[in-house]
């Protein structure tokens, strides 16, 4: 279901591709294929990759038996520590300096030191150790990486970043847009560069920083800018057909595709954000605007689609509707179209 896509980005002469992509359509499988579809002949991988397995080796040491006295963030060990002897406290300072962080920090390094980082403690301004908050914990992982890529970019072939922005405010979003930006403008032109994400804002600013900004005639021929979508179980590209990427009519465009199709409880999580998407657009808080607007029980109808799309549900994608869910599901989708005729 992947091969298209991955030969497409690898022998495309394109050397930077930002694709929008909704929640649970693949984005980090797709990272996750593309590292194994490009491994060198000795079967290493070739390239730098952040994804949801990056954050993954980060993980808390709350020391329990102690009350957390002395937390720690722990450092699973993977194939990244024989690289943690090329970065330093210093290298990491210098990115999180333009994050305003309130921290200090210090590596603990396992007794034989080629071994890497076992884990790194974190310090208030009286020196006090802390268990940082998730959005802080985020911005820290996302510099060390940074750190690690520019130490290994000689040796790589492309660079893979799939979301990097969660549990982020929007201003946080924006420095790392600009972390991107650079990153982009300084290897271009010798490495494949893919950033996926599931953030609106993200893909617009970056999408218009190197398609309309001020050094966009150097990245035109070489940048492809798209949605992850799915035709027949084979993953596409494809286009956006509009300059401003307005939600709640990709996720429109989207649900369009899947009425005539098998649809699933993952769906109405999709449902529900167009929902509210076209209400708060409208200028309403309440996803029930929206059903009321169309004309049905919004009580009811909004009471199956919040149960629908539950996160304990959409965790399974190909969990199968009813026939009254799928009449429903087909039904506020019809009056949506019909009572707010926006042009997909």
């Amino acid at each position: 279901m992947f091969d298209t896509i991955l030969k497409s980005i690898t022998t495309s002469e394109k050397s930077i591709y930002i694709i929008y992509g909704f929640n649970g359509i693949g984005k980090t499988r797709l990272s996750r294929e593309y590292i194994k579809f490009t491994r060198n002949e000795g079967g290493k991988r070739s390239g730098l990759y952040y994804n949801s397995y990056s954050e993954d080796i980060f993980i808390w040491d709350n020391d329990i038996e102690n009350e957390g006295a002395n937390p720690r963030l722990r450092i699973v060990k993977s194939s990244l520590n024989h690289e943690h002897s090329l970065i330093s406290e210093e290298d990491i300072s210098e990115k999180l300096y333009k994050y305003n962080l309130k921290f200090d920090f210090k590596f603990i390094y396992y007794d034989n030191p080629e071994e890497g980082i076992k884990f790194v403690e974190f310090y208030d301004g009286d020196g006090n150790n802390i268990k940082i908050s998730r959005g802080e914990e985020h911005v820290f992982i996302w510099c060390f990486y940074q750190c690690v890529f520019e130490k290994s970019l000689d040796s790589s072939s492309y660079i893979f970043i799939d979301d990097p922005v969660s549990s982020l405010d929007e201003n946080n979003i924006f420095k790392i847009a600009c972390d991107l930006y650079d990153l982009i403008d300084d290897n271009y032109n010798h490495k494949k560069i893919i950033i996926t994400t599931h953030h609106i804002g993200l893909y617009n600013i970056l999408a218009n920083w190197l398609t309309k900004g001020e050094k966009a005639n150097k990245f035109k021929e070489k940048i492809k800018v798209g949605i992850l979508k799915t035709n027949n179980d084979i993953f596409i590209i494809g286009n956006i057909r509009r300059e401003i990427f307005l939600y709640h009519l990709a996720l429109l465009d989207e649900l369009n595709r899947y009425v005539e199709s098998e649809l699933t409880k993952y769906h109405f999580v999709l449902l529900r954000q167009l929902i509210e998407n076209i209400s708060s657009f409208l200028g309403c808080g309440r996803a029930s605007y929206v059903l009321e607007k169309i004309g049905i029980d919004a009580a009811k109808i909004m009471n199956v689609i919040n149960i629908l799309s539950h996160k304990n549900i959409f965790n399974y994608e190909s969990a199968s509707l009813s026939q009254e869910e799928k009449d429903i599901f087909i039904d506020v989708l019809e009056k949506i179209k019909l009572t707010f005729p926006f042009i997909v």
